[in-house]
């Protein structure tokens, strides 16, 4: 069985394994989401600076280390948030005031959303459209991994099971909709078809994007392990 990571070309990010993928996640910048919550640490006891707008400025407000406010808006590729506080006051700060991040609830499922899970013709209508489940981010890399179990297959290679292949069109379309820049597969057999079907899915992801994806492999044990 091999796992791969497959990844736009352009961004040449030359990630390999697992570990290094994690090492480099956790050195890109905090980033928040909105509708979180944060909690606020002062550098200095006059507490944090809030600002009418991203970047600062000579006039500003502050507010205590301690306080937990809530996430409605980004700027500056995520470098500056805009905060609401409990009294409803508006401001914003860098993130490196941040103490601790509070997530929010999850934002509700939209109707392409269920969309692109539902069906693959719905997949196809949602992309086809320009509909990505978040606006590109020069400033993010955007990982993503799934366990795609026995690729292309979907059972080990010395059994048939013609009922749970993998769905290439739907895989690359949820892929595409996904809109990261490098995706971690598991479970891919190591064998004629599987090779034929990565083609494929990297082909149509080409196609869907406008990129020009690049496939690394990596072994892990035999073709149907």
């Amino acid at each position: 069985m091999t796992h791969l990571t497959i990844r736009r070309a352009a961004r040449r990010i030359p990630l390999r394994t697992p570990a290094l993928i994690l090492s480099l996640v956790a050195g890109l910048a905090f980033a928040a989401t909105i509708g979180d919550q944060v909690e606020l640490k002062a550098t200095q006891p006059s507490g944090v600076p809030f600002h009418n707008a991203p970047g600062g400025g000579q006039t500003f407000q502050r507010v205590p280390g301690g306080t937990v406010a809530t996430v409605i808006d980004l700027a500056r590729g995520g470098s500056w948030l805009q905060l609401r506080l409990a009294d409803a006051r508006t401001g914003w700060i860098t993130t490196r005031y941040v103490g601790r991040t509070i997530a929010g609830s999850p934002p509700p499922e939209t109707s392409a959303e269920r969309l692109v899970w539902t069906s693959p013709e719905g997949c196809q209508q949602v992309v086809a459209s320009g509909g990505r489940m978040v606006p590109a981010n020069p400033a993010i890399l955007r990982v993503g991994t799934w366990n795609s179990r026995w690729f292309p297959r979907g059972c080990p290679s010395n059994r048939t099971c013609p009922d749970q292949a993998t769905d290439i069109p739907w895989l690359a379309c949820t892929m595409a909709w996904m809109h990261a820049d490098l995706f971690a597969l598991q479970e891919i057999l190591a064998t004629p078809d599987a090779e034929f079907s990565l083609n494929a899915l990297r082909a149509a992801l080409n196609r869907l994007t406008g990129g020009s994806w690049q496939v690394d492999l990596q072994s892990c044990g035999g073709a149907s392990a």
